[in-house]
């Protein structure tokens, strides 16, 4: 297969009831000759390597196939770097899909750009309710022009809710350069795409194309506090990971530090001050061994409380409806106070909430 504009990488598990939606939304001729479809099995056990080699059989100049033992997402996004062609790189979850129409588009806008990093628009599904979302960038937002990545605003509300896997596209060159190898046989790795290559990046371009369909409310879906509680330990790690990163790396000077602390403070930090106040080991010394890095950067720490306050608000106002809720505040302030910097932290924080409702 010749080099492509463009490689799409679908990390398959056990998919094989929604595979077939998702690869059928990316047949679409007018871009079969810019762009590889790289589907890599994950150990499946059901029927979702003989779908995608269906797939790649009927087209094998659009799909690759991969299939390889079970590693997790941060193994398939390796085994399909290693063999990208594409001169840009995106992900595609094998349980959502493109829309067709802005597939086309987004393509041509590729071949007008050499911008090392992509923001785009994206549409959320939630299934429960059947309606679709757009998420889309305000108009102050300078689109389809490749910007000096220091002179981009990242205040702008319409860019924070876009940092996601599934707006981001990067050169795959940018990609390998930046050394990234994303974590095994873990969940969440995703985050580290968010993460690693945008520390290179000289030009950005705001696309207000919205090619991906984010489906929320499938059942099984690696988000919510519940799964966090139950994976853990793949948080700690991919979390710990991009943290001493950022302490070690990240320089408040450069305009990119803006993105890079969104990102670190709302995907990994607050899940993690949020999710595991439980009351219970492990999820408190894996807290406070957090939360004791994050003191030692006073910008970092000042964001993140500024988090955490706001998600408090509605955290305590839970507690006033649910028993159960209450329970767990109790026993986390006061088993824990006095012997975590962070409990002392949350007693604060909630006398501030309370004189507010």
């Amino acid at each position: 297969m010749e080099n492509k504009l463009l490689t799409v990488v679908i990390p398959a598990y056990n998919s094989s009831s929604y595979l077939g939606k998702c690869l059928e939304s990316l047949l679409v001729e007018d871009v079969m000759n810019d762009v590889e479809i790289i589907i890599v099995n994950d150990g499946s056990t059901d029927e979702t390597l003989k779908i995608a080699e269906l797939f790649r059989d009927k087209y094998p100049e659009y799909f690759v196939v991969v299939n390889k033992e079970n590693g997790n997402y941060g193994s398939c996004m390796n085994a399909a770097l290693r063999i990208a062609k594409g001169k840009y790189f995106r992900t595609l979850d094998s349980d959502d899909w493109f829309s067709k129409t802005e597939y086309i588009e987004f393509v041509h806008d590729l071949s007008l750009t050499d911008a090392d990093m992509l923001m785009c628009e994206r549409y959320i599904y939630y299934s429960a309710v059947d309606k679709m979302v757009k998420c889309s960038f305000e108009s102050g937002v300078t689109k389809r022009k490749d910007l000096d990545i220091e002179s981009v605003d990242w205040t702008y509300n319409s860019i924070k809710n876009n940092i996601f896997v599934n707006s981001i596209c990067y050169k795959t060159d940018l990609i390998r350069k930046s050394g990234l190898h994303w974590t095994e046989k873990v969940f969440y790795s995703d985050n580290e795409y968010d993460y690693f290559p945008s520390k290179i990046a000289k030009t950005i371009r705001f696309v207000d194309i919205p090619v991906y369909v984010y489906w929320i409310g499938r059942e099984g879906q690696s988000v919510g506090p519940d799964t966090l509680l139950k994976n853990y330990r793949s948080f700690q790690l991919v979390g710990t990971k991009i943290l001493e990163d950022f302490l070690e790396t990240a320089d408040p000077k450069s305009n990119i530090y803006q993105y890079q602390k969104y990102l670190l403070v709302n995907h990994i930090l607050q899940p993690i001050y949020i999710a595991f106040l439980s009351g219970k080991e492990p999820y408190v010394t894996f807290v406070n061994s957090i939360d004791l890095k994050v003191r030692t950067n006073a910008l970092l720490m000042q964001e993140v409380e500024n988090v955490i306050s706001y998600s408090g608000i509605h955290f305590v106002r839970a507690c006033k409806k649910n028993d159960k809720l209450k329970i767990i505040l109790a026993k986390f302030l006061f088993k824990y106070i006095g012997n975590l910097s962070f409990a002392n932290n949350v007693k604060q924080q909630v006398k501030k909430i309370l004189g507010k409702l």
